[in-house]
């Protein structure tokens, strides 16, 4: 589950380390470091800015909006069939 809020919150207006926020939480540093520099690069710097955004807006603006279906195209059933029956 992702701690965005609580990540930037202690970080922004307590000014902890990367190391406590992660120990408070129970994420890695790296994960903590990841968000801190997303919001970095996404313009938010202040608590307000965040304390606006609602959880999935903030979540698209630091991580990008999930498309659905992707560009892959789906496999060919029958050539599945066949790569399986192979020894």
């Amino acid at each position: 589950m992702r701690q965005i809020r609580e990540i930037l919150k202690q970080k922004i207006l307590l000014g902890h380390t990367h190391r406590a926020i992660a120990a408070s939480l129970g994420v890695s540093a790296g994960a903590v470091g990841e968000t801190v520099s997303r919001a970095k690069q996404a313009g938010i710097s202040a608590w307000q800015e965040v304390e606006q955004l609602e959880e999935p807006a903030l979540g698209a603006r630091l991580y990008g909006v999930k498309r659905a279906g992707g560009d892959r195209p789906l496999p060919d059933p029958a050539e599945l069939d066949i790569e399986l029956r192979r020894k």
